[in-house]
């Protein structure tokens, strides 16, 4: 049988004790969950309201899908998971103090496109198991040490959007096992790696992908890496890594760092990446071959055939001989027909 439960109220304080059952739906103004508390279902669970504050170990899970909604949302040293689906959704999320958010699948987001800030320190993370981890915010800030976005898995892609800027400092991270795919859509959006903060793709495979960074509204700049504007990491420091932390992504043809801006079309030159298919091609010369075909009567001169033709060509050489003589006797005759004329002029 179904067994789901509700609560709600203006202030709520799970304080060391917890609300149980299929599905778990926790509503109320100010929502207090810490000291081991929390809200836990076999299937769905779900909190709203305006402030939420999950601490000192209190938990929000269920087996199937979580959510979490409201104002501010502080996850400090507490949890919020599931083994489906997790949301976040807020103006401000601060995860902190070894706070962490888990599920299969991961999405962070404002209360609308293009809103709300996520703020990540001193070991807060958020992770994707197997899964995807997506957000759409603001801003994105990290600060350290530790406190990062995780994508685990060989497929998984951290995939964002915000309006305004992404600033990870102080060893702050994103790890992708796949992909990581972000896109800025501010004018003035910028991605700032400082102090050993960085991103990381294909962190669990260790073949190299792609980091994509799509500047919407931008026609250049807007990567900073330790307050220089440059593209450049150094292995085991900060900026933009494939593989492992010791490899550097490059802008280069196929090295793990895609950069686009607006109004800008990215051209590949096919001769680079399969250089085989531009390889001019000679046209193959066949050899003229002589056919010489054997005289058969070179070999067997006894065979009929070949005396038949024999024997032809004999009488044809007598005819010709006899058509010489013929002919040499019409020219004597001639001759002297021409002899007996002139001796008759005379």
């Amino acid at each position: 049988a179904t067994n789901n439960a509700s609560l709600s109220g203006s202030i709520i304080n799970l304080d060391g004790g917890y609300v149980g059952g299929t599905n778990v739906s926790v509503t109320g103004s100010t929502i207090g969950i810490m000291n081991g508390g929390g809200a836990y279902a076999s299937n769905n669970a779900s909190l709203s309201g305006s402030t939420i504050n999950i601490t000192s170990g209190g938990y929000v899970g269920g087996y199937g899908n979580t959510s979490v909604t409201g104002a501010t949302i502080n996850i400090d040293g507490g949890f919020v998971g599931s083994f489906g689906n997790t949301s976040v959704t807020g103006s401000t999320i601060n995860i902190m103090n070894g706070g962490d958010v888990v599920g299969a699948n991961v999405a962070i987001l404002g209360p609308s496109p293009g809103t709300g800030n996520l703020n990540l320190s001193n070991g807060g993370y958020a992770v994707a198991e197997g899964g995807q981890l997506t957000f759409n915010l603001a801003n994105v800030t990290g600060s350290g040490p530790y406190g990062g976005l995780l994508a685990f898995g060989p497929t998984s892609n951290i995939i964002g959007i915000v309006s305004g800027n992404i600033t990870l400092d102080n060893g702050a991270y994103f790890e992708a096992g796949d992909d990581i795919k972000l896109k800025l859509a501010g004018a003035d959006s910028t991605v700032s790696l400082s102090n050993g903060s960085y991103m990381l793709a294909d962190a669990i495979t260790l073949i190299p992908e792609t980091i994509f960074l799509d500047f919407l509204t931008r026609s250049s700049g807007g990567i900073m890496i330790d307050g220089t504007a440059t593209t450049t990491s150094a292995a085991g420091g900060s900026g933009f890594f494939v593989g492992s932390h010791q490899t550097p992504a490059t802008t280069a043809l196929g090295g793990g760092l895609e950069i686009t801006y607006a109004n800008t079309v990215t051209t590949v030159d096919p001769c680079i990446s399969s250089p085989d298919l531009c390889k001019l091609s000679l046209p193959t010369r066949n050899p003229v071959i002589d056919i010489v075909e054997a005289d058969p009567c070179a070999t067997s001169p006894d065979a009929a055939q070949c005396k038949a033709l024999k024997s032809g060509e004999e009488e044809k050489k007598e005819k010709d001989s006899f058509g010489d003589e013929a002919n040499d006797d019409g020219k004597k005759d001639e001759q002297s027909s021409h002899k007996k004329v002139a001796q008759c002029g005379v």
